[in-house]
């Protein structure tokens, strides 16, 4: 989904809610680098179990922060100019078990 689709949604007057996992790194992203299985950043953890292809991360370490923060960029790009406001919601958040987020774009 890009710019014009959520443009689309927002002119009908329906509320966009973007999503962004911040717990689990995920092997299909953009940000994903295979050279991670072979030499595991600090913030990368096992692989999840139940999601092949997920693994959960230390969402609190700088190194996936910024991964994150590059995340938001792109998701802010294309229309969700709210969506920073949220990010201090992560504060709220700081069990192990948190593996998923959601942001509202109101």
């Amino acid at each position: 989904m890009g710019a014009a689709d959520i443009e689309s949604i927002k002119n009908e007057n329906k509320i966009v809610i973007s999503y962004l996992s911040i717990g689990e790194a995920e092997d299909y992203r953009f940000y994903w680098n295979n050279s991670w299985l072979l030499h595991l950043p600090e913030w990368l953890d096992a692989e999840n179990l139940d999601w092949p292809g997920n693994y959960k991360v230390k969402y609190w370490m700088p190194g996936w922060q910024q991964y994150i923060y590059a995340y938001l960029d792109i998701i802010i790009a294309q229309g969700s100019a709210q969506f920073r406001k949220s990010w201090t919601m992560l504060d709220k958040f700081h069990s192990r078990k948190v593996q998923k987020f959601a942001f509202l774009d109101v």
